[in-house]
């Protein structure tokens, strides 16, 4: 059966994304020569600041002790990764490898989580919009208090809705041309 032209132009496209992954794997090798483990070492064996940040979180800073390459906690990853290269390790390869991994794994845990915290503050706070728009209004005094409540609830509200904060990251991913 001929291949729709979708199907041949989808082939295509996965030969380069394997071609320009092979071509990524050589790049490294030959820029990054000493393993990313042996230069990690120093950063493990003292108390730098990533090792405070991961105490505030209450989790162990990654170890990196040999070239091993990433690896998920339940193996499903692994799983995925035989399927769908988007999900996968393939492309990322020894403790360099890992510590890329960790990096975007990082940003999109923050991102999510960032993202449930603000869902539960909106969702609070229009609980106490709701609690004072149910405020007695015949009374002067409540009315005023109950009023300038909303407009400050309002206010966190607009802070919290539709906006996205910058945070400074230093580029850590090369593409060569």
């Amino acid at each position: 059966m001929a291949l729709s032209n979708a199907d041949k132009v989808r082939r295509y496209r996965e030969r380069q994304k394997v071609a320009k992954r092979e071509k990524d794997r050589e790049l490294a090798q030959e820029i990054y020569r000493k393993p990313f483990f042996e230069f990690f070492a120093p950063y493990e064996r003292s108390f730098s600041e990533l090792q405070l940040y991961f105490d505030m979180m209450g989790l162990d800073v990654p170890h990196f002790v040999d070239d091993s390459g990433p690896k998920s906690l339940s193996g499903e990853v692994e799983t995925l990764s035989n399927k769908d290269d988007a999900h996968g390790f393939q492309s990322y390869k020894g403790s360099l490898g890992k510590a890329e991994v960790i990096m975007g794994a990082l940003q999109s845990a923050a991102v999510e989580l960032a993202s449930i915290i603000q869902e539960y503050k909106i969702s609070e706070i229009k609980a106490r919009i709701g609690e004072a728009e149910a405020a007695d209004f015949n009374d002067p005094v409540t009315k005023k208090a109950a009023l300038a409540e909303i407009l400050r609830f309002n206010k966190m509200l607009e802070q919290l809705q539709d906006k996205q904060v910058k945070w400074p990251i230093p580029q850590w991913r090369v593409v060569d041309e």
